[in-house]
């Protein structure tokens, strides 16, 4: 189901039509993703709210996203308000806890810290190998890469 759609001329240059509910707000990020003739335009919002529009070579219209109208419009604390009281508390705890993940995280990087990102990458080779044969199979592996690099050029 579509809202109202706007009509789309390329033979009026300069023209500008104004999207109904929109006055006064300002843009924080816009995502485009084109696909032949059509697309698809994401709005978000500095007070949090998000519009999402479809367009063609014709038309313009905001999406609906079956039945799931006004609820893009909702910011995140109007939802999180919806929420019972113990909901709330998980999701204040979430949120802190991503806080604290990303500060000690930034906090690493700035101390010039290993990321450690890659650690349990070879799990499923600990039964195969011991850590001494791991370590001689992966300088094989290394020298089998760059031979096959050598031959094939790149």
């Amino acid at each position: 189901m579509t809202k109202g759609r706007f009509e789309v001329s390329y033979s009026e240059s300069g023209v500008e039509k104004e999207i109904p509910g929109l006055a006064g707000k300002t843009i924080a990020s816009a995502k485009v993703v084109h696909k032949g003739s059509e697309g698809c335009l994401t709005l978000r919002f500095t007070d949090g709210t998000v519009k999402v529009y479809g367009y063609n070579d014709l038309a313009f219209w905001e999406e609906d996203f079956e039945g799931k109208e006004g609820r893009a419009m909702q910011t995140l604390k109007e939802l999180i308000e919806q929420l019972p009281p113990e909901l709330q508390q998980e999701v204040q705890d979430f949120v802190e806890f991503l806080l604290e993940k990303r500060a000690a995280k930034l906090k690493a990087e700035k101390r010039g810290e290993l990321k450690l990102d890659w650690r349990g990458a070879l799990r499923d080779l600990r039964d195969k190998y011991a850590s001494v044969e791991l370590q001689h199979k992966i300088i094989e592996w290394r020298i089998e890469k760059e031979l096959r690099e050598l031959q094939t050029g790149e």
